[in-house]
């Protein structure tokens, strides 16, 4: 089996050729999620910073402690006072990069970790959206040999018993499952090809002609969480955010999607507060610990920063 993937590629979600040893397609439309490979490399470079930073703020005060000693034993020296004035700002000036590489060094720890919690989140989303494909090809045999059986069971009933001659008419059902299901294919292939508004439209007039149809409905959660990890990459929060409880609505006990939203105002609440609005970030960690479960490594974090926000 051969993979061929592009050279260059941007993180995130990839779209694959797979093709056997005869070069015949296996997976002609499929995706890996590649990360971001930079994203530890950089965070260890901003770690070797802050470790610089706070050997070289060390190393002033310690300098500065000594001026100052030298300085106070020989009180009627200029010099020594001039050098100790010297060394106390030399301190302070390293003291403030110090505390700047330590912020430069936590902003690129928390992005190199929601990098990693989505690209996690896009690999879920990859397979569940494979299984749903597969579950509702299931479904859709299964309804067309329900559909045969019924068409043969009628006409034998109306070899048997012809009647005495037309009737009113077949009632109009309320719901027409062949034509929910034919949108509901033509969504999921506009899913897989990363078209995920068109294929939310389709699955969602599916699942309006049958509310009963579950393949209808698993796959329209599935779209509107693959667009909203789209969005959040983009940085599209409030997006990310609609597009998930939208996905909520039509299944509300859908515990991946509270998850992941859950996570979608917690990756807000880092924008927000790394461009000084903290009080907007508060309250979208509040939101994250709404919708994370308790007891997970995500509440726990939304609640250490809005206790860093100070709130």
């Amino acid at each position: 089996i051969t993979l061929t993937i592009p050279l260059k590629a941007s993180p995130g979600p990839l779209s694959v050729a797979v093709s056997s040893s005869d070069n015949k397609p296996i997976l002609t439309s499929g995706s890996i999620n590649i990360g971001d490979p930079m994203a530890a490399i950089r965070a260890a470079q901003q770690e070797a910073a802050r470790k610089a930073a706070a050997q070289k703020a060390a190393e002033a005060q310690k300098n500065a402690q000594k001026a100052q000693q030298q300085a106070q034993a020989d009180p009627g020296n200029a010099q020594l006072a001039a050098e100790a004035a010297r060394q106390k700002e030399a301190a302070a000036q390293a003291a403030q990069q110090l505390a700047e590489a330590k912020r430069q060094a936590e902003i690129q720890a928390q992005t190199t970790e929601r990098t990693r919690l989505a690209s996690l989140q896009a690999d879920a989303d990859a397979k569940r959206l494979t299984a749903l494909r597969a579950a509702e090809a299931r479904r859709a045999a299964q309804l067309e040999a329900q559909r045969q059986a019924q068409i043969r069971k009628n006409q034998t009933q109306q070899h048997n018993n012809p009647g005495p001659g037309p009737g009113p008419g077949p009632s109009i059902p309320t719901a027409d499952p062949g034509k929910s299901m034919a949108l509901t294919r033509q969504g999921y292939d506009l899913s897989s090809q990363g078209q995920y508004a068109e294929a939310a439209a389709l699955l969602q007039q599916a699942l309006d002609i049958d509310p009963t149809n579950t393949r209808a409905r698993d796959g329209l959660v599935t779209t509107l969480n693959n667009e909203a990890t789209e969005a959040g990459r983009s940085q599209k929060f409030d997006d990310a955010i609609k597009m998930r409880l939208q996905a909520l609505t039509a299944k509300p006990d859908d515990d991946f999607t509270k998850k992941s939203l859950a996570l979608s105002y917690y990756n807000y609440g880092i924008t927000l507060y790394n461009g000084g609005q903290k009080d907007k970030a508060v309250d979208q960690w509040k939101q994250t610990l709404k919708w994370a479960p308790p007891g997970e490594q995500l509440a726990s974090d939304a609640q250490k920063m809005i206790g860093r926000a100070g709130r």
